[in-house]
């Protein structure tokens, strides 16, 4: 019990920042997040001088830059790479962007997805998995993995019900890990 104890404890300090630079970020981001709370404000509301700070933030690539990330997302619809740690046999990772322009985007593909939003499920088309077995990998805001379910036939149910309320992101791609789909789906309970 106390090596899962220390394991729980040292996962949390790992998060903590470890330069004076990302403990100011860290701070700055929060702080902002509090007062925007506390003043009864949302992230739509930060101005021009936040904003550009989160820019600067988010472009260090550090645990603060992914909250100024989600944060900037969230308020403006600022788009930036993530990288996904996929746990397979060779311990490889990879980088993906969400995009909103579907027109440029030619390495997906668009599959139907439903209810919109949704709340213990969602009902996903896909044709590729017709072919092929295809695994959708769904992320949280901050980039963390969540769910992971195998996709055997081209019409499945994504069980849904242990998410939070909020935006994901998923990934659809097969066994030799082409992806076919980035997309976003948001949870309402």
């Amino acid at each position: 019990m106390g090596r899962k104890k220390n394991a729980a404890l040292d996962a949390i300090i790992s998060q903590f920042p470890d330069t004076e630079e990302e403990y100011r970020n860290y701070k700055y981001v929060y702080t902002l997040l509090r007062s925007l709370q506390a003043d009864d404000k949302t992230l739509l509301d930060i101005n021009t001088d936040e904003e550009t700070e989160l820019l600067r933030i988010a472009a260090t690539r550090t645990p603060s830059a992914h909250k100024a990330q989600a944060a900037l997302y969230l308020a403006r619809g600022y788009e930036f790479s993530v990288d996904f740690p996929l746990t397979d046999e060779d311990d490889t990772a990879w980088n993906t962007a969400f995009k909103q322009d579907e027109l440029n985007n030619t390495n997906t593909t668009k599959s139907d997805t439903y209810p919109v939003p949704a709340s213990d499920y969602v009902k996903m088309t896909i044709p590729q998995a017709e072919r092929s077995l295809c695994y959708i990998y769904i992320y949280n805001i901050e980039g963390k993995l969540v769910l992971t379910q195998t996709i055997k036939e081209s019409e499945t149910l994504v069980n849904t019900s242990t998410l939070s309320n909020g935006t994901y992101y998923y990934v659809v791609v097969d066994n030799n890990k082409q992806v076919f789909e980035r997309n976003k789906i948001t949870i309402v309970k």
